[in-house]
């Protein structure tokens, strides 16, 4: 069994980050344990270093959704293109 360290670092509550991040962890097997930052007292870390050294998590699996903030962009589009991806990836 596979256990999922989700580090969340979304401020708004509305994140679409959050949004996106929430449909990948709805396709990887296993548990999910959340780590909300803004919930903790640490000063600023780099993840992939804490991820690797502290946790033993040896790769980490990103998606992009870029040009959200661009006026006049297709945010819905964007992040629906995005949601695709998430949920055509294969994961271990």
């Amino acid at each position: 069994m596979n256990n999922v360290l989700f580090i969340n670092a979304c401020v708004r509550p509305d994140s679409r980050t959050h949004r996106l991040a929430r449909e990948v962890l709805k396709k990887l097997p296993g548990e999910t344990e959340e780590l909300n930052l803004y919930g903790e007292q640490i000063p600023p870390l780099d993840l992939e270093a804490l991820a690797d050294t502290f946790f033993g998590i040896p790769e980490t699996v990103c998606f992009s959704a870029q040009n959200l903030d661009i006026i006049g962009a297709d945010v819905e589009g964007i992040l629906e293109q995005t949601i695709a991806g998430i949920r055509a990836a294969r994961f271990a």
